[in-house]
């Protein structure tokens, strides 16, 4: 699966084990990682569990997209003004 650099990307897994593998464009720099958050309200995204979902501690203080689409844009021109 190609995901283009930048958008943003999940995946749910319904079995009990899983291996996901992808290749990146660059490096990756922590710094420039942002979470959204799995459930938020905003994106409206059907969650067909019937049961509480497991959900890794790195998803777990995930924000909601308009909060980071907030902070992307501050880096934005805060690097861009350097």
């Amino acid at each position: 699966m190609w995901i283009p650099p930048g958008f943003a990307h999940g995946f749910l897994v319904l079995s009990t084990t899983a291996e996901f593998v992808y290749k990146t464009t660059g490096y990756y720099v922590p710094k420039f990682e942002r979470t959204i958050v799995w459930d938020d309200p905003d994106l409206a995204i059907a969650c067909p569990l019937q049961e509480e979902p497991i959900v890794s501690p790195k998803d777990q203080v995930g924000k909601r997209r308009r909060c980071v689409m907030t902070e992307i844009v501050l880096n934005v021109l805060r690097y861009s003004l350097i």
